[in-house]
């Protein structure tokens, strides 16, 4: 698969053009004010007005436009015109600051607000931090709609908020970050392109939510787009399209240096409790013009309850996203999840990693590939109905078997507890590499759960469906993790399992399926009340109970378990084989049922029938030992 270029990137000059055609009609308040000159300060004597420019072009040496306290109600109508500020150089300047107390309602609409400053400070050692737009001071109720947002130089960012702000919707703007260098890459919220933080009360007047972003589109981002952080954080970003093309071709040095080099194009970040967070509909890719980047960073923020509207929710969002060359960290994650995070709903998402930019750059690296990538601890997390896929590939072909680093498409990294409420349910999973790993970097990867998800490898080439263990690192146990009714597609199947361990490890898996009995007499009647009993190869009753109305008797049976284990009993390598026994009065059936990935569910018949079953009869060998599950 080779990375290629989205048809909307190629053409994003047209979008800029079609900017301009649907900016909103201005809404006349009291009174129509024009700035004659800048830069320009709006007082309480323009409340209830619209502001517009007196010409089509204007420009200021350093701030261009700042609202002082109490003012309200001001609709600042730029339609088509330009501002270009900054053109002294200066550091430390914002384009429009809407920073002081008391205020609200206000409109930005429109206009090109571009970041003017002379190449002299553009220099990659002046840290020039210029912030197209600034929030602060607790104002609340703002719309920024319909802008062309661009900033140049260190350390510079397109909107830079938070800190007790709410009710701030972002529509319908363009985002063009030239940043080109910054000071440590582990400061998000002094490096990314919007940087919304210390969202952390819901207690203002009228508070609907801190942050609303939606049909809004980067340009061009060298760093994170989105830095959105809060102890209570309330947001609803769609529609939105975000492009990563990270700096990380530069090591540690005066000008570009940090411990991390963590580049997502999106970060939603917290502690404690009481988020919600709604991100959905939105597309993100990476650039090629440098080190491409990763999708969506979530990370020690707590949603209310694991429902959608009271969840950290990410839903229908098209991710796909490469890294290349980093000089200090080569993994590559489509969504990361870590640190004490609660109730993330992770649903219907397109997820594509690959390990690879474009052939045009010299940026190539093939560090490991998660396409989801889980660490704990934590509590409440549902990843439903994903397609996740990771690929290794070079210009030329897929090369599935990279030597020392993997491509997983989900990775289980310090899930060393059981944790309360995961559920990990239909989701299809593919990759050339590995489809799922327990135990990583960070620790073991044990006590998870897996319902009806399709395992598929691309191309029918793939390494390990189940990978389990981190050998290198030693002690990451990967123990007691279940797949319930898989499906295995592309040559995947449910026994390609390895064990990387390295004493003492433990680690175990089992394969699992809803075994369901139909129980039915002569005629073909259903039976209720029937008892049912599955016993293993070993002779171990492992399911009992009585047919329901409709004749059915279901049950969750083990029948394969794998351990590299020295904490607990051996292997049972094979397939088991059952034995099924129908009881009704003095009528007694007993069928012999084989099951693997593809069984079908019996059938029995009493009153004096044979059983009927669609699978041959076969036994295995006792073992001995008893099956985990």
């Amino acid at each position: 698969m080779k990375w290629e270029k989205p048809a909307y990137l190629k053409h994003l000059s047209h979008i800029a053009l079609m900017l301009l055609f649907i900016l909103h009609t201005p809404t006349v308040f009291a009174e129509i004010k024009t700035i004659t000159t800048l830069p320009y300060t709006v007082y309480t004597d323009d409340n209830y007005d619209t502001l517009v420019l007196a010409s089509s072009k204007m420009s200021a040496t350093g701030r261009a436009i700042s609202f002082a306290r109490d003012v309200h109600d001001v609709y600042l109508d730029l339609g088509q015109d330009t501002i270009l500020w900054n053109t002294s150089g200066a550091i430390n300047t914002w384009g429009i600051e809407i920073m002081n107390t008391n205020v609200y309602n206000i409109t930005v609409n429109g206009g090109y607000i571009l970041h003017s400053p002379p190449a002299s400070a553009l220099d990659i050692n002046v840290v020039l931090r210029a912030r197209a737009i600034g929030l602060g001071g607790r104002v609340h109720d703002i719309k920024i709609q319909n802008c062309y947002l661009e900033v140049y130089g260190r350390n510079s960012q397109i909107i830079y908020g938070g800190n007790g702000c709410y009710n701030i919707e972002i529509f319908n703007c363009l985002f063009n970050d030239q940043m080109t260098a910054f000071t440590q890459r582990d400061m998000w919220i002094d490096n990314a392109m919007l940087a919304l933080g210390n969202n952390d009360s819901q207690s203002g007047a009228n508070f609907d939510y801190h942050f609303k972003i939606h049909a809004c589109s980067t340009l061009n981002a060298h760093w994170v787009n989105l830095y959105i952080q809060g102890q209570a954080l309330v947001a609803e970003i769609f529609d939105n399209f975000f492009i990563s093309d990270a700096r990380n071709d530069v090591p540690n040095s005066g000008i570009i240096y940090g411990t991390a080099a963590q580049c997502y194009a999106v970060s939603i970040r917290g502690r404690d409790s009481g988020s919600r967070v709604k991100f959905y509909n939105n597309t993100i890719r990476s650039g090629t013009n440098h080190a491409g980047g990763r999708g969506i960073f979530i990370s020690g923020i707590d949603g209310v309850s694991l429902h959608p509207d009271s969840s950290i929710y990410i839903y229908n969002n098209d991710i796909f996203v490469h890294q290349g060359y980093d000089e200090e960290e080569t993994t590559l994650n489509g969504i990361l999840v870590r640190q004490g995070w609660k109730n993330i709903y992770i649903r219907e998402n397109r997820i594509v990693c690959i390990g690879d930019t474009d052939p045009s750059t010299s940026y190539i690296d093939h560090g490991p590939i998660s396409g989801m990538r889980l660490t704990g601890p934590g509590d409440g997390l549902k990843i439903v109905g994903n397609t996740i896929k990771t690929y290794f590939v070079d210009e030329f072909t897929p090369n599935y078997s990279v030597s020392g680093t993997f491509a997983g498409a989900i990775v289980f990294d310090e899930f060393d507890m059981n944790l309360p409420n995961i559920i990990i349910d239909s989701n299809l999973f593919e990759s050339n590499s590995l489809l799922i790993r327990w135990g990583f970097f960070n620790g073991h990867g044990g006590n998870v759960s897996m319902r009806d998800n399709t395992y598929s490898f691309y191309n029918n080439q793939g390494d390990y469906v189940f990978y389990l263990g981190y050998g290198a690192g030693g002690s990451h146990h990967a123990y007691n993790n279940k797949i319930i009714d898989g499906h295995y597609i592309n040559n995947a199947t449910s026994t390609n399992i390895f064990m990387d361990d390295a004493e003492p490890d433990s680690l175990s898996i089992a394969l699992a399926r809803v075994v369901s009995v139909r129980v039915v007499d002569t005629l073909n009647d259903v039976q209720s009340n029937v008892q049912v009993s599955i016993i293993n190869a070993y002779g171990d009753t492992v399911a009992n109970g009585l047919t329901n109305q409709n004749g059915i008797f279901e049950s969750l049976i083990t029948y394969w378990w794998e351990a590299n284990d020295t904490f607990s009993e051996e292997d049972s390598l094979n397939f088991n084989n059952f034995d099924i026994i129908a009881r009704y009065g003095q009528d007694i059936k007993v069928r012999n049922y084989h099951i693997d990935e593809n069984s079908f569910n019996p059938t029995l018949i009493i009153n004096g029938e044979q059983v009927s079953d669609d699978i041959p009869p076969a036994r295995i060998n006792d073992l001995h030992v008893t099956p985990g599950g």
